[in-house]
């Protein structure tokens, strides 16, 4: 068997769209490609908000957060966001890391407007209502403790 080189790539191999960028009023900053001939749009919201930055003994405190993200708006109970997420054809996915928090969805090109409006809702307005806070609590518990059952 004989090894032969790697062939080598360079970026002119992968074009990347126009980027357009904005710095809205708000101070959000908004990265925007285009790619005509995909009829869908990616989304992703980072915020500077991951574990990293949690509060001195409330450890796992931006992945609660996260999670309950969610489950409910002041507006919307969480059936209705997953409703309304499904009827769009939203893939929503929320993760934290130890530097940032990550709201990153993708959906069909027609319904980015009420997307954006929806995620906007999830982060300005959760509900953290005291049920789902308890239930969020006993997930992660549970979690933990198998977590800790598996070495």
């Amino acid at each position: 068997m004989t090894e032969s080189a790697a062939p080598e790539l360079s970026l002119s191999s992968f074009p990347l769209p126009p980027r357009h960028e904005r710095v809205l009023g708000n101070g959000l900053t908004v990265i925007a490609a285009e790619r005509a001939r995909v009829p869908l749009v990616a989304v992703c919201l980072v915020f500077k908000a991951g574990s990293a930055r949690d509060p001195l003994g409330k450890a796992g405190l931006a992945d609660f957060v996260v999670e309950l993200l969610r489950r409910g708006t002041e507006r919307l109970t969480a059936d209705q966001i997953d409703e309304a997420l499904e009827a769009m054809g939203v893939d929503l996915h929320l993760e934290t890391s130890l530097d940032s928090t990550y709201l990153m969805a993708t959906t069909p090109a027609e319904h980015l407007a009420p997307l954006l409006r929806m995620l906007a809702e999830l982060v300005q307005r959760p509900a953290f209502a005291p049920v789902e806070v308890r239930q969020a609590r006993k997930r992660t518990i549970a979690r933990l403790e198998t977590e800790l059952d598996e070495p």
